[in-house]
């Protein structure tokens, strides 16, 4: 069953002024949501999820036209990814926090996230373990766009290009996530006339290894909208 969270404010005479909520992430005691409303950024935090707190004031490091994909726990503190823009002109960005209240916003060129195909283009994904981070998202490539994947072992300061997973006849869009001492992919594959979701795992993102399909029935397509790993 689903219950409704309870919202309040820093300032207990003050209402809290709603928004949309674009990305959470939990863990045991901390809680962290990143939204909007209208041009501002907003935060919210909370200790189990079920009651959360909205920060005062704006967040500068978000803007109207940002799409917040997905924000991650990591050893210095909290890390979201996302881009901004439509098509072929859109520009990835990478938010970093200590703390989940002051964040710091790099995107485009000031990421530095190369790769020997294109530019990058959008993130989607960023996953963390132990002093890891590794982002997944798109690159341009003749006019179209591939999977790609970066990894930074110093916060998210400087990233190296991987090689996406591509064994047992993988491809599309790269789902990323973390789990225990490594990280989890998952892409669409092919098996005969049935498409499959095959399941990659990496403890530092060099060597993808299969680890199992996700299948449907034989008359049954499938499609991967998002991923989350617990």
């Amino acid at each position: 069953t689903w219950q409704t969270a309870t919202i309040s404010t820093q300032d207990e005479d003050d209402l809290p002024v709603g928004g949309r909520v674009n990305a959470i992430v939990g863990a045991e005691g901390v809680w962290l949501a990143l939204g909007s409303l209208g041009a501002d950024g907003r935060v919210w935090t909370s200790r189990d999820g079920r009651a959360w707190t909205q920060l005062g004031g704006q967040v500068t490091a978000f803007t109207e036209d940002d799409r917040i994909e997905q924000l991650t726990r990591t050893a210095q503190g909290y890390a979201a990814v996302g881009y901004r823009g439509a098509g072929a002109n859109s520009t990835p960005i990478l938010w970093r926090s200590d703390d989940g209240r002051s964040w710091q916003r790099i995107d485009g060129k000031n990421l530095k996230l190369t790769a020997d195909v294109g530019p990058a283009n959008r993130l989607h994904y960023i996953a963390a373990s132990g002093e890891l981070l590794i982002v997944s998202g798109e690159v341009i490539k003749s006019n179209s766009s591939v999977a790609a994947s970066w990894r930074s072992t110093d916060g998210g300061r400087s990233w190296t290009a991987l090689e996406s997973p591509s064994a047992e006849g993988a491809f599309g869009p790269l789902h990323l996530g973390a789990s225990g001492p490594g990280f989890v992919a998952l892409r669409e594959g092919k098996e005969g006339d049935l498409r499959t979701g095959v399941v990659f795992r990496s403890t530092t993102g060099d060597d993808w290894k299969p680890h199992g399909r996700i299948k449907t029935s034989a008359s049954a397509g499938i499609s991967f909208q998002r991923m989350t790993v617990d």
